[in-house]
């Protein structure tokens, strides 16, 4: 039997679309596309250790004795344990220590950034309602999803919860939709990043 962890699936692709999107606004834009693929380790690094750093420090109750356990604790958790806030930092933390070093214009890769994370995310959060990381919160809408309570389960609601994790995707769906053929309309460097 073959266990495919549906969250794991979804941030691999999502890793995949990210800086596949990435390459192909590079081209549209005139970046140059060996600046994301060519530190595309880098990238992923910043992204695993911030994003990771910070949901330590949000659930600080929980995690406070790790750094007893040893460094390699911080990389081999038995869960995901991700922040969604800390990787957008570690990414940005390399985009703006590259920026500095090379002392190039960063709007147009703020634009394909901000465009790149929002198609992928899709993704990541469909991935993340399916595999149980984001449920919702308790509601009385009849959009409400029923879980079926057991002993085993991860999500311990007995009322519906609210699909926090659709709706999340289905608004980046909707922002990268309206946003991509906006930077064609107004070309101003920057601005559907900043936006």
């Amino acid at each position: 039997v073959v266990t495919v962890y549906t969250f794991g699936l979804a941030l691999s692709i999502c890793f995949f679309l990210f800086f596949g999107m990435l390459y192909k606004l590079s081209i549209k834009y005139g970046i140059n596309t060996n600046f994301f693929l060519g530190n595309v380790l880098f990238f992923f690094l910043s992204i695993f250790i911030f994003s990771r750093f910070f949901h330590i420090v949000a659930e600080w109750r929980d995690f406070k004795f790790i750094f007893y356990e040893g460094p390699w604790k911080l990389l081999f958790m038995p869960d995901y344990n991700f922040s969604l806030m800390g990787g957008i930092f570690g990414f940005l933390a390399v985009l703006f220590y590259q920026e500095k070093k090379f002392r190039f214009s960063i709007q147009k890769y703020i634009d394909a950034a901000v465009l790149a994370f929002l198609f992928a995310a899709t993704i990541g959060f469909i991935g993340a309602f399916l595999g149980g990381q984001i449920y919702g919160k308790p509601t009385s809408l009849p959009i409400g999803i029923s879980y079926n309570y057991t002993a085993s389960s991860v999500i311990s609601a007995v009322s519906p919860l609210f699909p926090l994790a659709l709706v999340y995707a289905l608004s980046s769906f909707i922002l990268f939709s309206v946003l991509y053929p906006l930077r064609i309309v107004i070309a101003t460097e920057g601005f559907v990043g900043y936006l």
